[in-house]
């Protein structure tokens, strides 16, 4: 080998002491450039950069060697592909095992983003967005092998995403069984969601509490059915009918007799209460077919307290307010609770007033009890002058 420095800018090449082909140039950043071929033919195929550690590797004839992997100092591997006339990252192998791979854009500040990411344990992750390094999760596969316990997933399961960068939150998940595909609705912020809504292979949807319990069953021929108790001893509490009918299971610690029905549309309920320890009968509840729900104080001349407007059930409202204290959206403000009662009582005084003139009516007529008891009083009257 023979070295031959440039005085003007202190490169220093080597050269073949057989041959005199070119085979290194040294440039003075510690930057050394490695050839190969035929003297005169000399193509670049190695970049070695040693102040940071990293070695391009090239490809192509001389003067059109393009990079095709780029060794990069924390152990990643870089590969390059060319589309559209450009040469661009096609994916990344770290380390580790894991793979990141990148896809063309136009008109994004790097020429490049990411399109998905496959972890060592096998989940993918998919990316949406042309600025690199601040693309949006959107979606991510996790195989059975993934699954801290794989009996429970044998076919694995999908997770989707919405948000912006750094801040998506899962909004729904599927998991594929054997009988069909299930789908987890999820709401809350970043790392807090929780399961809101479970869509079954059947097509029937569940509601879920706040503790993951069944709430409310939807099927696919609107029958609804009703669940209370823990997520752990769920029990069903009626059973709500696309014809309107409600059907009514026994309760636990309740006699059927418990419930005294008035007619098809509306019914008085004794246990209008649910608390984390079971039922509790502390007040009377009359749910009618315009979806109004009243909760009435035994103890104040059971007077209307509380008024639920928009309740698709009576039991998913007790439900409700098991899980939320006191506090409830569909709850009518106290002025409308205050104009109820006394819309209520102008109706009952005028029901009243009605029969008492009936009664009156039929009671003075020629025959009626009041006239011939009028009729006696007159005779005692008129024997005792």
């Amino acid at each position: 080998m023979s070295k031959r420095k440039r005085a003007a800018t202190d490169v220093e090449c080597t050269y073949d002491a057989s041959d005199g082909r070119l085979v290194q140039v040294a440039h003075p950043g510690n930057v050394f450039y490695h050839y190969e071929g035929p003297r005169g033919e000399e193509r670049r195929v190695r970049e070695t950069f040693r102040n940071t550690g990293g070695t391009n590797h090239l490809v192509g004839p001389k003067g059109h060697e393009r990079v095709l992997r780029w060794d990069s100092p924390g152990g990643s591997v870089y590969h390059y592909e060319v589309i559209d006339g450009v040469n661009f990252w096609s994916h990344r192998v770290g380390p580790l095992g894991e793979s990141e791979h990148f896809r063309r854009v136009k008109g994004g500040t790097h020429l490049v983003s990411r399109s998905h990411f496959v972890h060592t344990d096998g989940s993918t992750t998919h990316y949406e967005g042309n600025d690199l390094w601040v693309e949006r999760k959107v979606r991510r596969e996790v195989p059975s092998s993934a699954c801290s316990v794989p009996e429970s997933f044998p076919n694995g399961y999908t997770q989707y995403f919405k948000g912006k960068h750094k801040h998506e939150a899962m909004v729904r998940k599927e998991v594929v069984t054997s009988t069909g595909t299930q789908v987890w609705h999820y709401k809350g912020k970043p790392g807090r969601e929780r399961e809101t809504l479970l869509g079954l292979p059947d097509g029937s949807l569940c509601h879920l509490g706040i503790e993951g319990q069944v709430t409310r069953r939807v099927f696919p021929n609107a029958d609804e059915a009703v669940y209370g108790g823990e997520s752990t001893e769920p029990f069903l509490l009626n059973v709500k009918y696309s014809d309107r009918t409600v059907e009514y299971e026994p309760r636990p610690g309740f006699d059927v007799d418990d419930f005294d029905f008035k007619c098809g549309d509306a019914f008085w309920l004794n246990s209008a209460r649910i608390t984390r320890q079971g039922f509790e009968s502390r007040s009377w509840t009359l749910w009618h077919t315009r979806n109004e729900m009243f909760k009435y104080d035994r103890d104040n001349e059971e007077r209307i307290v509380r008024i639920f407007r928009n309740v698709p059930d009576p039991m998913w409202m007790m439900q409700l307010l098991a899980d939320n204290g006191e506090a409830v959206e569909c709850e009518a403000p106290r002025a409308y609770v205050l104009w109820f009662r006394l819309r209520e009582w102008v109706k009952q005084r005028a029901t009243v007033l009605y029969w008492q003139e009936r009664t009156q009516v039929r009671s003075c007529a020629p025959g009626g009890a009041g006239q011939l008891a009028d009729c006696d009083a007159f005779k005692d009257d008129f024997q005792t002058q």
